[in-house]
């Protein structure tokens, strides 16, 4: 296995929850988060690749989804809070 070193930046509170991991843990938690991440990339540019959609439709689609639920969260909202 070849060792690849990955720095970054956390917020103060996680930092604290992981310093009570052993480096091995994380080893393989972050193995397991890349392999699927890159698995779910992988097959989304796959499907962007073969699809046959514009981008401005794309956009129009999205548009439109998103015109839908804010009504929906909008009629969910009132019935609870009346």
């Amino acid at each position: 296995m070849k060792e690849f070193v990955l720095r970054m930046q956390v917020p103060e509170d996680l930092a604290i929850e992981l310093r009570t991991v052993s480096k091995v843990e994380w080893s393989l938690v972050v193995n397991k988060l890349l392999r699927e991440k890159l698995s779910r990339f992988v097959r989304l540019k796959r499907i962007i690749n073969k699809s046959e959609l514009s981008e401005s439709k794309a956009f129009e689609i999205s548009d439109k989804i998103n015109e839908s639920l804010a009504r929906r969260y909008e009629t969910l909202y009132k019935q609870v809070n009346g």
